[in-house]
């Protein structure tokens, strides 16, 4: 991995270490945002279809699954295909598609869960490059939640366009 990954990897764990620090357990970490972010972002709006569009395509998101714990990346190609590697030695890529109506961004899975699912979030800008989605039905957490923060590179950072 070179430097720039490297420090954008370290600057999501500092990020992510300073919300824990917030926080009561280790469990809220993977389940919840800070109160202080919540007021915040009950107070904002979800990105608009627009800025979905903008933020998403021939892009990668860089997070932290909710329920495993994993580091996970996104590749969201411009044709409507999406890649999700939870595993650094690639033993788990998973295809999936995704789309955008309105302010709501969904992504279908069928080999991911153990039954085909599609999840439905919106997304909500925190700083910099980093974003929570809000959980419109079960995805990552409860419908009417807020999930864990993410980052968001420019480009195919992690080459996972050769899954597809």
């Amino acid at each position: 991995m070179n430097i720039k990954k490297w420090t954008l990897f370290f600057a999501m764990l500092i990020f992510m270490v300073s919300i824990a620090t917030a926080m009561q357990s280790e469990e809220d970490f993977f389940t919840q945002v800070p109160p202080a972010v919540q007021t915040f972002l009950q107070k904002s709006q979800p990105l608009t279809e627009k800025k979905l569009k903008a933020l998403v395509v021939n892009n990668t998101m860089l997070g932290h699954t909710c329920h495993s714990h994993s580091v996970y990346e996104l590749f969201f190609a411009k044709d409507g295909t999406v890649v999700f590697r939870k595993s650094r030695d690639n033993s788990q890529v998973y295809i999936g598609k995704w789309w955008i109506t309105g302010n709501h961004i969904f992504s279908q899975w069928k080999t991911y869960a153990k039954k085909p699912s599609i999840n439905e979030l919106e997304y909500y800008h925190i700083m910099s490059n980093i974003y929570v989605p809000y959980n419109v039905n079960d995805a990552c957490g409860r419908a009417g939640t807020f999930g864990v923060p993410f980052m968001v590179l420019k480009g195919d950072s992690f080459d996972l366009k050769k899954w597809l």
